[in-house]
């Protein structure tokens, strides 16, 4: 993190998606990552359960991303916390991410791009 991460810093826009799951259909949500100095963070409020979902972690000199989502679920479960770690990197402008919700055997991704 730090100085030699600030080349990444920006608004990254874009959005949180997962499959579908038992008999839940895929869903995907549009957020903003915000990077400041090797730091991420952001906050989404669902419009299906009002829950605020917050994400945040650290951007690496070389663009790596390690993201905690800490989020309210919508589909399983709904109203209850659900938590995710996602990993991934910054090329150029794009973040991609992905990892799993730490309840359910359930994918959770993310691709955003730098607002220019």
């Amino acid at each position: 993190g730090g100085a030699g991460a600030a080349r990444f810093n920006g608004n990254y826009v874009g959005r949180f998606c997962q499959p579908a799951y038992e008999t839940h259909p895929p869903l995907c949500w549009r957020a903003t990552v915000v990077v400041t100095n090797g730091s991420l963070s952001g906050q989404y409020v669902s419009s299906r359960t009002g829950g605020v979902n917050t994400w945040s972690g650290a951007v690496s000199a070389s663009g790596g991303v390690d993201m905690h989502y800490d989020g309210v679920s919508s589909q399983v479960a709904p109203g209850t916390r659900a938590t995710a770690r996602l990993q991934g990197t910054i090329n150029g402008t794009v973040m991609e991410v992905a990892g799993r919700w730490s309840r359910v055997d359930r994918a959770l991704t993310g691709r955003f791009v730098r607002q220019e």
